[in-house]
């Protein structure tokens, strides 16, 4: 192939080419290279603002914690068997006097009980500590709702094996959640009023959202609780009613505003 051919071959692949930079009428290779600008890639002004709404809520569920502890035996194996059977007798109470609860165990264990021993050593009188016994400890977890904590005490309050009753009270997943997805709107509309407050710094209008983030709950992302002091077993009979403080529920959004004008 000669190069008349060569350039009549090129002729036909590529249109003559007018004068001007390359990036106009080079090959479509070449063509291919140019970025449009279009609005997506123009930069939009923006501000970017924190909106907050919070809420006091009472406790919706209560989880009740009775420990239950045995005197001290020779054996571990005697503990375990005397907390398992301490254990025993406290959910048969609650079987007998409360309906609609949730009761769970929590896992029993043994704890060795230490005392001061002297013995003589050398002509001289030394003291040693060692295992006198054990004890064996257990817990059964009574969940219900929160009106039935002064319930769930009443029913184990004064039973001999009973060694303390602590409520707690918490604020459900179902009302947590529907809480904050009515706080989030609260957080937005104050989203709005602080991007229209800075926006106003400079004559400027707040437009649409152009990004919104979300988050709230509890600090930290936990459950939100409320407790109440562990009762002794002697002042546990008689209560009549348990009123947690209430719990402070925030939801926070992150939302980014297009500015016009």
């Amino acid at each position: 192939m000669d190069g008349t051919d060569t350039e009549a071959s090129a002729a036909g692949r590529y249109p003559a080419r007018p004068a001007g930079p390359w990036w106009d009428n080079g090959p479509e290779p070449f063509r291919d290279r140019e970025v449009p600008v279009t609005h997506e890639t123009k930069a939009q002004p923006w501000v970017a603002v924190e909106g907050i709404a919070r809420r006091r809520v009472a406790p919706d569920e209560t989880v009740v914690r009775i420990d239950v502890s045995t005197p001290v035996v020779p054996t571990p194996q005697e503990a375990l068997s005397q907390a398992a059977a301490a254990r025993g007798r406290v959910r048969d109470r609650l079987d007998e006097e409360l309906a609609g609860v949730e009761v769970s165990d929590v896992r029993i264990t043994t704890v060795a009980e230490h005392g001061e021993r002297k013995e003589k050593a050398d002509g001289a009188v030394v003291t040693r500590y060692v295992v006198v016994g054990y004890t064996g400890v257990g817990a059964i977890n009574v969940r219900a709702a929160a009106d039935r904590a002064a319930d769930i005490v009443n029913a184990v309050g004064g039973h001999p094996d009973a060694a303390s009753v602590s409520p707690d009270f918490r604020v459900s997943g179902a009302l947590r959640d529907a809480t904050v997805a009515e706080l989030e709107a609260d957080a937005m509309r104050d989203a709005r009023v602080r991007a229209e407050r800075l926006a106003g710094v400079e004559s400027r209008r707040v437009g649409a959202p152009l990004r919104v983030e979300a988050g709230g709950g509890a600090p930290g992302g936990g459950m939100p609780y409320a407790k109440v002091a562990s009762l002794r077993v002697a002042d546990a009979p008689g209560v009549d009613e348990l009123d947690p403080e209430q719990v402070e529920i925030t939801a926070c959004v992150y939302v980014r505003f297009a500015l016009e004008g």
